[in-house]
């Protein structure tokens, strides 16, 4: 059991309080198909191994992707993502889990078949909304589940999949739009609804996944990012004369790190560069060297087509470009690296050494390369979020520091500016080892002027009404992604629309709800907290974006944490204290964080 989840449940029993929060949650269900008709025929006690056997094979992804197994119902799993602990990408992980245990199941099908002669087979159903959450029970069991509308739209996903596949609703693919291939499978009866749902089928993932962002039919240039854009431009400069160079890009989610890449990257001239790009996922903190990986494919160029024996080809003609006589001293440690299978005359080569050693030689192998890339062609090695890397990750980047002194690399960093994070640590290393090196941008949040014109790129902002102007302009606090997700929001749910080629409001702005993927960025800041931390910023969201010490401290019934939990809330950059007299007052940092503490 999740940790997170061991210690609401003690919480809830001690306190004997079952308390619910409203979240948008991804709930997947998924269920054994053949189980009736074969569990007629076996006694109970071999159905039961049988039975425990499949649900290896279904809760092990769920697991990985962090997502929480809420019950086990003779032969289904309901788990769902976002709770207890809530992710930025928590559709992106249920869809993920789903399509794994597809896979998963696979091998068991098959010794199913050969060792009972029975048929089974798994279906997948997902679905993404708003529920109450929470421990639900009695002083003799507690348990933490989900309840609302939206869980029966998931079971129904599941219950009209057909076997050996995955169904999401359309909740759940618009908020993981650009990471899956998907089938529209039209608009499907759900039971208690007068309306049909539309249903999609989960093809696969893309061949080249990408995080969407932006507002379909609607661009905008790089608004308020003139000096930021000088600074990187002059560090890649540098690279023509073979200086190298490092540039973190730091900043909160939304404020435009990787828009800031992209453009450097449109901006320059890249055909004089080799230009790689790894990101760092969220759901693999635990997996070594993942953003290296994606590097290292880019630059022997494999894709998911690739085959096995193309892969090893691709690594040694890669390793054979610039390193010509140490290819077989790098290529196999590179091809280990990526999980490919090597020619038997290099099994040995690796296979002999201890765990330490061979992760000496693979560190060393991945050095050796980008150093002779950097000397036979200007490199730039891009990574993004690498708030989200792992310690082997940070571990390489550091020494990659080292190869600027003496080669031309550009190394460009985005991360957040958490302190207590990994990535901090090559921000400091840098700043202190490297300061001839190293460029730091930090991205704050755009001017009114900036964001108004940003409004303005995106929509004909002068037919709107001034109250409407404010309400983006004020919900957005001048985060660029904020800014155009509320936009994006008001023009799917109707509040804003064209007419006669204008942008008017249609709705009540008033009204507007944070929309989905901007409420699991804040609910996952809100969900680092502590529970006493996080209940003062509820209690204090009840009162508005502005509050004064008193008021507060008529909500909260533990006067005297106040104090220790409104510093908490500074630090972690969410409050701001704006007067100490005649009485103390706060304000939430942004508009967007009051109303997703307040909508839980």
């Amino acid at each position: 059991m999740p940790s997170e989840l061991a210690a609401k449940l003690q919480d809830a029993a001690s306190r004997g309080e079952m308390k619910g929060e409203r979240r948008t949650v991804t709930m997947l269900f998924c269920d054994i198909k053949g189980s009736t008709t074969a569990a007629e025929n076996l006694d109970p006690e071999e159905w039961a191994d049988i039975m425990n056997g499949a649900f290896e094979h279904l809760i092990a992804p769920v697991y990985r992707y962090e997502g929480t197994l809420a019950r086990l119902l003779g032969d289904a799993v309901l788990a769902f993502f976002g709770a207890p602990i809530a992710h930025e990408d928590d559709p992106e992980r249920a869809v993920r889990a789903g399509l794994e245990i597809i896979d998963a199941i696979q091998p068991y099908k098959e010794k199913i078949k050969r060792d009972w002669d029975i048929d089974i087979d798994v279906r997948v159903g997902i679905n993404t909304g708003l529920v109450v959450v929470g421990a639900v029970g009695s002083d003799l069991r507690v348990e933490y589940t989900v309840m609302g509308d939206a869980v029966n739209v998931a079971a129904r996903m599941e219950q009209t999949a057909e076997p050996g596949t995955v169904r999401v609703s359309e909740n759940t693919i618009r908020l993981a739009q650009g990471i899956f291939e998907v089938e529209d499978l039209g608009p499907i009866q759900v039971k208690g609804r007068t309306e049909p749902i539309a249903a999609y089928r989960v093809v696969g993932l893309h061949a080249s996944p990408t995080r969407e962002r932006g507002i379909e039919g609607l661009a905008a240039p790089l608004i308020g990012r003139d000096r930021e854009m000088e600074l990187a431009v002059e560090a890649f400069d540098g690279l023509a004369g073979g200086h190298g160079a490092i540039v973190s890009v730091i900043g909160d989610a939304g404020l435009g790190k990787s828009r800031l890449i992209t453009e450097l990257g449109r901006t320059v001239e890249t055909s004089t560069v080799e230009w790689h790009l790894g990101r760092s996922l969220s759901y693999e903190t635990a997996t070594p060297y993942s953003p290296i990986l994606e590097i290292l494919r880019s630059v022997a160029g494999i894709t998911p087509s690739t085959s096995p024996i193309d892969q090893w080809q691709a690594v040694e003609g890669a390793v054979a470009s610039v390193l010509p006589s140490r290819v077989n001293q790098v290529a196999p440690f590179l091809a280990h690296l990526l999980g490919i299978e090597l020619p038997g005359d290099h099994t040995n080569r690796v296979g002999y050494l201890e765990p330490a050693a061979l992760r000496g030689e693979v560190v060393r192998s991945c050095l050796e390369l980008f150093e002779s890339m950097a000397r036979a062609r200007p490199l730039v090695l891009v990574f993004e979020d690498l708030h989200w890397a792992d310690s082997a990750t940070i571990d390489l980047v550091l020494e990659l520091l080292r190869l600027t002194d003496r080669s031309a690399l550009l190394l460009v960093l985005a991360f957040r500016p958490r302190r207590d994070d990994p990535s901090w640590r090559v921000h400091e290393n840098a700043e202190r080892d490297f300061p001839h090196r190293y460029r730091t941008i930090h991205l704050s949040a755009l001017a009114d002027d900036d964001a108004r014109h940003l409004v303005s790129a995106l929509l004909d902002i002068d037919a709107l009404t001034e109250h409407v102007r404010s309400t983006i302009l004020e919900r957005a606090d001048g985060n660029p992604f904020f800014l155009e997700e509320v936009v994006r929001s008001m023009i799917d749910q109707g509040i804003v629309a064209q007419r006669d080629g204008r942008w008017v409001a249609t709705g009540d702005v008033d009204a507007f709800p944070v929309p989905d993927n901007l409420a699991a960025v804040l609910t996952t800041r809100l969900d680092r907290l502590d529970a006493d931390v996080r209940h003062v910023a509820q209690a204090a969201s009840v009162i508005g974006r502005e509050f004064r010490f008193d008021e507060l401290a008529a909500l909260v019934s533990d006067v005297a944490g106040i104090d220790e939990a409104l510093i908490e809330l500074q630090r972690r950059d969410l409050l701001r204290e704006t007067a100490r007299v005649p009485k103390r007052v706060f304000r939430f940092k942004h508009a967007l964080i009051v109303s997703a503490s307040y909508d839980t």
